[in-house]
């Protein structure tokens, strides 16, 4: 009898985690296109709100790696621009980490990290996130 209720449990369980994935992966798309539509408008409070819901949607949903990254730049970005920097380095960083995981362009979150630290007059942090990015974009032949 025990068995036999673990396993429908069980299987209720592996039914309604495939539908909180599904639910999770719409409100995720439909986040992004809020809160890109909010910073194009350069609504920033609302896109913050939405790239958090995104982030969080994301992760539910078990999202890949690579497009974490971006989510979490986007986040990281957006929270900058409304002055939440403590929590703004700490998104880019993560977006940072994953993009150095999975192979993609962290040029873009070492530059939003010097951004963020040169309009906190963090000067000596700012210079050091443009140090790292510089080789970067020197491959990418930026100049051009």
């Amino acid at each position: 009898m025990y068995l036999k209720r673990s396993l429908l449990y069980f299987t209720i369980l592996l039914l309604f985690t495939g539908c909180v994935t599904a639910i999770n992966e719409k409100n995720t798309s439909s986040h992004i296109n809020t809160a890109i539509h909010a910073s194009n408008n350069e609504d920033w409070d609302t896109s913050r709100r939405h790239w958090a819901k995104v982030v969080v949607n994301a992760n539910l949903a078990n999202t890949p790696e690579h497009k974490m990254a971006a989510f979490n730049y986007e986040y990281g970005r957006a929270l900058g621009v409304t002055c939440y920097f403590e929590d703004a380095e700490k998104y880019l960083n993560l977006a940072y980490q994953q993009d150095i995981n999975t192979g993609g362009p962290y040029y873009y979150d070492l530059i939003e990290l010097a951004r963020l630290n040169l309009s906190q007059k963090k000067w000596k942090k700012s210079i050091n996130y443009f140090e790292k990015a510089f080789p970067m974009l020197d491959t990418i032949n930026a100049s051009t």
